[in-house]
């Protein structure tokens, strides 16, 4: 990974620049590039750099997303240790018996949702007991089935820690058809997982954007959150229209 700093309106704008954990597919001419961004301080009790994260284009189109779910993510949570994982296009969560499916963010499960109400889609939480020779790994996902009718261009986070929060903020208005922005509260970091429009990542400024002004709003600007995704344009182009 390499690691760039740019001063901007923001204040200091941290880019990990590296390839994605994914693989070529026959409907996809190159991998994407991901971009996992820092923005915000220092916490007293928490930091990013404390955490293993990850993020990963399912590419949930080519229908296979359930043995993706039970293969590829599994082994990214068990071989790689990861412990908290972006996906995108991720189907839907797999009807497996390891896959617990509890009580609805924000219902009665009574975790804090923020922006819930402003977003199409049916946000879910499952605990996943992987059991493998070491004993039962445990990872919470986070779920936002936005797109129900084909069920494809989903996105979600998998957890090692039960998210204290979640978040969901809306689309902008310029970008109604976009997937919403997810995200969840771990200890005293935020992780977001965003996919950019597939038109040259037309929205990604404004999803960066949407995030701080979530901070602000909400007088968190001192918060650290990371935001793992696919931008769906190259990182020169996209370091070009954040400055």
């Amino acid at each position: 990974l390499t690691k760039k700093s740019i001063q901007n309106s923001y204040g200091p704008l941290y880019l990990f620049l590296g390839t994605p954990m994914c693989r070529k597919d026959r409907n996809t001419a190159a991998v994407f590039l991901f971009f996992c961004l820092y923005l915000g301080g220092v916490h007293a009790s928490n930091d990013i750099k404390d955490f293993k994260t990850g993020n990963w284009n399912m590419q949930g189109a080519s229908g296979d997303a359930g043995s993706r779910w039970t293969n590829e993510v599994k082994r990214m949570v068990t071989s790689y240790g990861i412990e908290v994982l972006s996906l995108q296009e991720s189907g839907h969560v797999p009807n497996i018996r390891e896959i617990e499916a509890l009580p609805t963010p924000g219902s009665r499960l009574g975790l804090p949702l923020d922006g819930g109400v402003f977003v199409q889609g049916i946000l879910t939480e499952h605990v996943w007991n992987i059991t493998n020779r070491t004993g039962v790994i445990r990872r919470y996902i986070y779920h936002i089935d936005h797109d129900t009718g084909a069920n494809r261009v989903n996105v979600a986070i998998v957890s090692a820690t039960r998210a204290s929060r979640v978040i969901l903020i809306p689309p902008s208005q310029s970008y109604p058809a976009v997937r919403p922005i997810l995200g969840v509260q771990v200890g005293g970091v935020y992780f977001f997982s965003i996919h950019a429009s597939a038109s040259g990542g037309s929205d990604a400024v404004g999803i960066i954007r949407r995030i701080r002004q979530y901070f602000i709003d909400n007088s968190l600007q001192t918060a650290q959150f990371i935001i793992l995704g696919d931008y769906n344009v190259e990182p020169d182009v996209l370091r070009t229209r954040i400055a």
